[in-house]
């Protein structure tokens, strides 16, 4: 017999109170689940050679997860963005912290995407290598920030970096045309998708640019009004004057 200890752990992963095991284990069957009935059902995955086979599995993946993540990133985008509704400041302090958890899930299943594909590629190139690593550190030092200053809507700093965790889930997930168009290539050779290549190069182009845009106009706002100031005496915390150096920069690179 297990001890209530072990029970109860077990019940809460089944209950699904341990969402990042259940990400986790999610996030790493479905790929390999892909990849066996891909080998089943296609001949043209089949003849393909190893390295290629395991990237279409994670263009797939890339795909599937992405939009996921970017669905949730709509959904609670406005309350982010402009405000928390609610008919009172209770309610929307409510509204507020629900659209965190949310962001929150979609930047984990970023990451656990990204630690898989890590183990996963047989070849990763160098670009890559570097957009993943900062994005990873990215998402967990804006997430750290956050729980030490949660959200609230009387706080304008909290709630630019709300906003900020925001915008980096954008960078991570407004990447399903050059997903699509790195699939398709895989399995049609014909000159056509060309065509596909330049439309998604123009796509990745013109919201990279827009997400910089933005998110260069959110932080000279923010930096004017001086609203990054978190500690409870009105003076800057370390976490904001980390930000105040680093946002731009890693804001830059991840629009390349």
């Amino acid at each position: 017999m297990f001890s209530s200890t072990w029970e109860d752990s077990i019940q809460n992963i089944l209950e699904g109170s341990s969402p990042v095991l259940n990400i986790l284990l999610i996030g790493f069957i479905f790929p390999l689940l892909s990849h066996f009935i891909l080998k089943l059902t296609s001949k043209n995955f089949s003849s393909l050679d190893l390295i290629k086979q395991r990237n279409i599995v994670t263009y797939i993946s890339e795909l599937v997860v992405t939009s996921a993540a970017l669905a949730l990133q709509i959904y609670v985008g406005k309350d982010i963005l402009f405000g928390p509704t609610g008919n009172d400041d209770e309610t929307a302090q409510s509204n507020m912290e629900n659209s965190q958890q949310l962001l929150f899930l979609s930047l984990q299943w970023i990451s656990i995407l990204y630690m898989w594909e890590f183990s996963y590629k047989l070849k990763f190139g160098k670009p890559l290598l570097w957009h993943h690593i900062l994005t990873l550190l990215g998402i967990q030092l804006i997430i750290a920030t956050l729980h030490e200053y949660p959200p609230s809507s009387s706080s304008p700093s909290s709630r630019f970096y709300l906003k900020f965790a925001l915008i980096l889930g954008f960078h991570a997930t407004f990447d399903q045309s050059s997903y699509a168009a790195l699939l398709l290539n895989h399995f049609k050779k014909s000159s056509t998708w060309d065509n596909v290549f330049i439309a998604a190069s123009i796509d990745r182009i013109i919201f990279k640019a827009a997400l910089f845009l933005g998110g260069a106009y959110l932080y000279s706002t923010a930096l004017l009004a001086g609203d990054l100031v978190s500690g409870d005496d009105g003076e800057k915390t370390n976490w904001d004057k980390f930000w105040i150096v680093s946002f731009l920069p890693l804001t830059l690179v991840q629009s390349t």
